[in-house]
């Protein structure tokens, strides 16, 4: 895979995109770590895992391969509370956008690896602004099962851009010639 010399992420978009297609913005989200729980008390039930593996080492010392258990415990707590969210930030660090004159596409790179998602843009697709600094703009909605039992939905797109309203008037620019 040869690079975009154009690209200043090095990512080389004419294997991304299809003949004709036109890039009409391409831009990187700004680094910021969100934390963006399921529900509003999940911080407290990580910080009760938490609590409960101290608990647990100081009751039972390091005595044997129960320490274990206080590991397993301790982990669950900080990856719920804190490193879910600094994976997603990075994730997006890795994240290039772009926009062209048919679909928006949000290529990930991590580990080596590439990975591309296209989302077709049509007139009935809704596109949704979320003002901020810096803002977002969703166009596409994930979805993410656990255990046949619960289901989460959530908007997805362009996340923590710098020009939010400007990429949000050029979606609905090619919205109408859709």
């Amino acid at each position: 895979m040869t690079k975009d010399a154009n690209s200043p992420e090095g990512i080389d978009l004419s294997s991304v995109l299809q003949p004709g297609e036109k890039v009409l913005w391409r831009g990187r989200p700004v680094f910021r770590v969100a934390f963006e729980y399921v529900y509003p008390l999940e911080p407290l039930g990580m910080i009760f895992f938490i609590g409960l593996s101290f608990g647990w080492l100081f009751w039972t010392g390091l005595a044997g391969p129960v320490w274990l258990l206080w590991a397993v415990f301790f982990s669950v707590g900080i990856w719920g509370l804190l490193g879910k969210h600094l994976w997603r930030a990075w994730k997006r660090r890795q994240s290039l956008y772009v926009l062209t004159d048919r679909r928006a596409l949000i290529i990930g790179r991590g580990f080596g690896r590439q990975k591309v998602e296209a989302y077709p843009i049509a007139k009935g697709t809704k596109v949704q602004f979320v003002d901020g600094q810096p803002g977002s703009v969703h166009f596409a909605t994930r979805k993410w099962r656990a255990m046949h039992a619960y289901e989460k939905r959530w908007r997805t797109g362009f996340d923590f851009i710098e020009d939010a309203a400007a990429v949000h008037a050029l979606f609905r620019r090619v919205q109408g010639k859709a």
